[in-house]
């Protein structure tokens, strides 16, 4: 297996906050060497109001984002991947029998074809595979978040809820503090300055990214296929997709046979299978966003049982409705 980077190391830049629930290590071996800090509740700001969702044992990690993407890199190369750092795909085609992918070295200037058996797309929310697969793109929302100096080791992480359509967020990374935004519309540089000032932020870095949302018809085509954020597979209400992609990534290396192109429909029937429902009530939650609605909603759910709830699947929310 031949991964491409674009990036001359694996990691780098840093676009995701890397709060995942314990559900990581289901898809990855432990690591407590990435974790920066272990999160029990979560503190939902609601115009004047606040509600805590706590539980007794940890419900996510804080961890350390490019030493996440290093610790996935190193598993992969054990089991045999090569690695191509400043590498990037320019181009596509298609065979009966196997794919040629055309290959452009940032560094060096020049392009190699490679020809491959099947090509996965992974490469992100403007994912060069799903648009040479002529597939519709996603929604998207435009993330941007800042680390402070500020030491913060307590077992809680923030959402205020006054932001167009998604929320603002603070994350205690213990030798840190994370804040961050994320919007559909509208200047997420404006809502972010606002941010800073209101919490009275002095930020040591920043970073932004693109966020996609919603279920896409098709992630597979021919010999092609789509996995992670270039697929989609995040969760709509909060704009998490590092669970969602290592589960759908864990199904293909299940389901898919590289001499067998076929087998992708078991791919596409696998994954949506497993996050589908959840995909579909999450854009439905992130839905009620900037209504009326929202409120009243966090307020009965703070009404409910917070063991029975899980942050990576809405619909335990409605299981915790009907177990009252």
């Amino acid at each position: 297996m031949l991964v491409l980077e674009e990036h001359d190391v694996v990691g780098r830049p840093v676009a995701c906050s890397g709060h995942v629930s314990t559900k990581i290590w289901d898809v990855i071996p432990y690591n407590e060497k990435i974790i920066e800090n272990k999160i029990r509740a979560g503190v939902l700001h609601v115009g004047k109001r606040s509600y805590e969702f706590r539980k007794k044992d940890v419900v996510s990690y804080v961890l350390c984002r490019d030493a996440l993407d290093r610790y996935v890199h190193s598993l992969a190369t054990q089991a045999g991947a090569e690695t191509w750092l400043n590498s990037r795909l320019t181009t596509f085609t298609q065979h009966k029998d196997y794919v040629d992918v055309e290959i452009y070295n940032t560094q060096t200037k020049e392009k190699t074809t490679v020809r491959t058996k099947m090509l996965a797309g992974c490469d992100g929310p403007a994912s060069a595979v799903r648009h040479g697969m002529g597939l519709k793109d996603p929604k998207m929302l435009h993330g941007v978040f800042c680390y402070t100096d500020e030491r913060d080791e307590r077992d809680f992480v923030e959402l205020w809820f006054d932001i167009p359509k998604f929320f603002a967020w603070r994350i205690p990374r213990g030798a840190s503090v994370e804040y961050g935004l994320a919007v559909e519309k509208g200047s997420a540089k404006y809502y972010f300055e606002k941010l800073l000032k209101e919490q009275g932020v002095r930020p040591t870095a920043f970073h932004a990214g693109l966020i996609p949302y919603g279920l896409l018809p098709r992630v597979s085509k021919g010999r092609v296929f789509l996995c992670g954020d270039a697929a989609s597979q995040v969760k709509p209400f909060t704009g998490g997709g590092i669970v969602y992609g290592m589960t759908c990534a864990k199904i293909a290396s299940e389901a898919v046979n590289v001499e067998k192109p076929q087998t992708l429909e078991a791919y596409e029937r696998a994954w949506r299978r497993e996050l589908g429902k959840e995909i579909k009530l999450g854009a439905a939650v992130k839905g009620v966003y900037s209504t009326p609605l929202l409120e009243p909603l966090i307020y009965f759910a703070s009404k409910l049982d917070a063991e029975k709830m899980h942050m990576d699947m809405p619909t335990t929310l409605v299981k915790a409705v009907k177990r009252r």
